[in-house]
């Protein structure tokens, strides 16, 4: 007996059908055991779906925005949060961590300058 004549056999014998309803009947009757170990917020990630706030940091600004920047209008985030606040800004400004990309390139350009007028004796 063949190889090829066992396959035709058994796809006469059982259509696709009859083996997924079998397959079906059985994992209702004994479910698989789960040896992952993810937790059921993670399961819901793994399946496409967006976790529950579970914990108070998540309820947080900086949560909030990286939540609406996961999940986009899904999430349920209002995006008015993502931007910054009037005091965010103002303190941004008086840290002097941002500058403004032409100052910074007048900047470079006159020390450029002044070490081309060093170098020269």
């Amino acid at each position: 007996m063949s190889c090829h004549s066992v396959t035709c056999r058994s796809k006469a014998f059982y259509s696709f059908k009859e083996a997924y309803e079998a397959v079906a009947v059985d994992v209702e009757r004994e479910p698989r055991l789960d040896i992952s170990g993810l937790k059921p917020s993670h399961w819901v990630i793994t399946a496409g779906g967006m976790p529950p706030l579970e914990f108070e940091w998540e309820r947080k600004r900086s949560a909030q925005r990286e939540r609406f920047g996961t999940y986009g209008l899904k999430s349920g985030v209002d995006p008015s949060i993502c931007w910054p606040t009037v005091e965010e800004t103002e303190e941004e400004q008086a840290v002097g961590l941002y500058r403004e990309y032409d100052a910074c390139v007048r900047e470079m350009k006159a020390l450029k300058q002044k070490g081309r007028l060093k170098r020269r004796p």
